[in-house]
Order: structure tokens, then C-alpha cells, then sequence
């Protein structure tokens, strides 16, 4: 218990905004470029916290110098709150648009199976090696990878209608994966 305390006290504590931890986690395998406007970068990581410098006031009479107080809790809070919809509204302007999904439930519909495999950790490999295929294809979709005792699945989206997943079925087929097949399973939908 006191092995993980002590690693974790060693670890150096930074702030990083979510782009700097996507950037840092290639691992060898490439370089991760991002290209996107300032107010989606204010969206994503947050307006930049920039420590604000207090302005100097000197006054003539007396000739000594000053500084302005700093603004209260309350004034802060209200500057960031316009500062964040002018953002929203930028980002909204620009290419982003904030959609409200409603709350997910879950209702019997329907997923296409890309993988079955057995139980052995090869299968769970290529279970995983399938997600991440279709993921890449298919970024919008949901895909899970999941162990249904006794074998690994990877199942793809969260249709609401058979004729939904038949159209997801023939793109996932066109990548090789000619065993998919359609199940009738609980997905999570949004109201």
C-alpha cells in the first residue's frame, strides 16, 4: 500500500491541456498534428489560465507607486462566464455546433457483429484488432469489444431499426469482414 504513495509522490505534477496529452501519447508509432481554430481549442482545453499582471498606478502628488487591487471572486467568475459564451458562440459561428442529445437509455435493437472468436487471448487480440479497424472507418460509430462467455465479440453501433444495421452490415462486409453478421441485442439510444 505504500509502494504506490511513494511512486506516485515521485511522479512531477503538470497541468496539460487535453491536446498536449494526445500529442505526447504516440509512443513511437508517429506524430499527432492538430489543426483547429482558437475558439474550438478554447472548447477542448479550457481558456488559457494566464496569470494577469496587476497594472502599476502612479500617482504625481506623491509620486510612489501602487498597484490596482485585484477584482473579487464574484467579478472573476462573471468575466469568465461571458468570456465562455463568446467562445461558444465563436465556435458555434466557425465550425462547431453544439447539439443536445438527451439522456441515453437502453431499448432491444440492434448491433452487426464483426468478430466471434473463442476465449483464447489471439481471439481477444483480434477482437480488439478488429474494433480498432472500424473505429478507424467508422469514427462516429460505437464499437465494443467485449467477452460473451465463452468467446470474444466485437459488435459495432446502436440501431434502433434492422434495415439501419443492414446498412452498416454491407460497409463493415466491403472492409473483409465477410463473417458479420446482424444481432438483436439492448442498445443506448438518446432521446
Amino acid at each position: 500500500m505504500v509502494l504506490p504513495f511513494c511512486l506516485f509522490t515521485l511522479l512531477p505534477l503538470s497541468a496539460q491541456t487535453f491536446t498536449q496529452r494526445l500529442q505526447k501519447s504516440g509512443r513511437g508509432e508517429g506524430t499527432i498534428t492538430i489543426h483547429q481554430s482558437q475558439a474550438i481549442d478554447n472548447l477542448v482545453n479550457g481558456p488559457k489560465q494566464e496569470q494577469p499582471k496587476k497594472p502599476v498606478v502612479t500617482t504625481p502628488e506623491e509620486n510612489k507607486t501602487t498597484t490596482a487591487p485585484e477584482k473579487s471572486n464574484t467579478a472573476k467568475k462573471e468575466e469568465a462566464k461571458e468570456a465562455t459564451k463568446d467562445v461558444a458562440k465563436e465556435a458555434t459561428n466557425d465550425t462547431v455546433s453544439i447539439i443536445n442529445i438527451g439522456r441515453p437509455h437502453k431499448i432491444i435493437g440492434y448491433r452487426v457483429q464483426a468478430f466471434a472468436g473463442g476465449s483464447s487471448r489471439r481471439d481477444k487480440q483480434k477482437a480488439e484488432q478488429t474494433a480498432s479497424a472500424i473505429k478507424q472507418m467508422f469514427p462516429s460509430e460505437s464499437v465494443y469489444t467485449q467477452y460473451d462467455n465463452p468467446r470474444w465479440t466485437c459488435r459495432v453501433g446502436n440501431f434502433r431499426t434492422r434495415e439501419e444495421a443492414k446498412a452498416m452490415l454491407s460497409e463493415i462486409r466491403k472492409l473483409g469482414f465477410n463473417s458479420a453478421n446482424i444481432i438483436k441485442t439492448r442498445v443506448t439510444v438518446y432521446d
